[in-house]
């Protein structure tokens, strides 16, 4: 499966490490990695991590403080026989 950051999830997490850095810039650094090698791994194992509180959702938790919401889904999606009937 590959993994696709949404420009949301981009942007918060540029927000954490941001937020962090000013503070300590080597927590950040290992706070970034430790989301991304966990990201990283959903690719491999889309089922692992708990029930998301949203539905349909899992929740993966690299560190006490943090959780990925992340789905697992076909990419690229199917196509959607209703939008094929519009053309």
């Amino acid at each position: 499966m590959r993994l696709v950051w949404t420009t949301a999830a981009k942007n918060d997490l540029g927000g954490i490490i941001e937020y962090i850095w000013f503070d300590n810039p080597p927590a950040a650094k290992r706070i970034r990695s430790r989301i991304e090698a966990t990201a990283e791994h959903l690719a491999g194992q889309p089922h692992m991590g708990r029930t998301g509180a949203i539905v349909g959702t899992r929740e993966a938790i690299p560190h006490p403080s943090d959780k990925i919401i992340h789905t697992a889904r076909q990419w690229p999606p199917e196509a959607d026989s209703a939008d094929e009937d519009d053309s």
